[in-house]
């Protein structure tokens, strides 16, 4: 089992655009080309965002996502983890764990001390060390904010 950062164009990037289009694409209005076309514009580019995925022989089980914002408007507020995903039938074997500390590390390489989210979920990201921040109102409704602090 390995996590790679996605970093070019290339069958994963196809199959993970479908992922997040199938998760998320029709709550927000957006088609799959449309998804694509803003991830191929911002991807590989800047700084963040950066999306990592969880393979097990080479097929993808799971992905995250390092952004600066995630929709938010307080620009104080970043990096954010994002789009934290198991696909259904691997669900329930510790994968969400492997993620979130992969995500930790990653934004610790980053330089960062401080890593976001925001989330629906009640007692689930707690259980991983992040604590609840505040509710902020963004243009997707209400949005429970958390933070986790990296220890040195």
């Amino acid at each position: 089992m390995q996590i790679e950062e996605l970093k070019d164009f290339n069958k994963d990037f196809h199959e993970v655009m479908s992922l997040l289009y199938n998760w998320w694409g029709p709550l927000k209005n957006k088609s799959l080309l449309e998804i694509t076309k803003e991830y191929q514009n911002i991807l590989f580019k800047n700084h963040l965002p950066k999306i990592f995925i969880l393979k097990e022989n080479n097929i993808i089980i799971g992905l995250y996502e390092l952004n600066e914002h995630d929709n938010i408007p307080q620009k104080e507020y970043t990096p954010f983890l994002a789009n934290v995903f198991i696909k259904e039938e691997y669900r329930g074997h510790g994968y969400s764990r492997i993620l979130i500390s992969s995500a930790i590390n990653e934004t610790k390489k980053l330089g960062y001390h401080k890593l976001y989210l925001h989330s629906r979920h009640i007692n689930f990201y707690e259980k991983y060390g992040f604590n609840y921040l505040e509710t902020i109102d963004t243009i997707y409704g209400p949005k429970r904010i958390f933070i986790y602090e990296i220890k040195e």
